[in-house]
């Protein structure tokens, strides 16, 4: 992000992805969720049935996110079946 990016990114979901594999994990190499500063925030995003080789993840460190408590919030996990929208 532009590091004068200001505004928030709301209400986003992910449903139903799914990867075959995710590299080793790697103290360099991780999946993060951040806003920018104090002006970009990151909000509310869901990942609905996101899986991993065929696992579905439950919370972040499954899927080794690391989510940064001060730009960003209400990030969550959930598996289940039926119709999801």
């Amino acid at each position: 992000m532009h590091s004068g990016a200001h505004g928030t990114v709301t209400n986003v979901r992910f449903v139903n992805w799914e990867v075959d594999a995710q590299p080793a994990h790697d103290k360099n190499l991780h999946n993060e969720i951040a806003g920018w500063g104090s002006n970009g925030h990151v909000t509310n995003w869901h990942f609905v049935n996101f899986k991993i080789g065929g696992h579905c993840i439950t919370n972040a460190n499954q899927a080794d996110f690391r989510i940064d408590a001060h730009t960003t919030s209400g990030i969550d996990f959930t598996c289940g079946s039926g119709v999801v929208g």
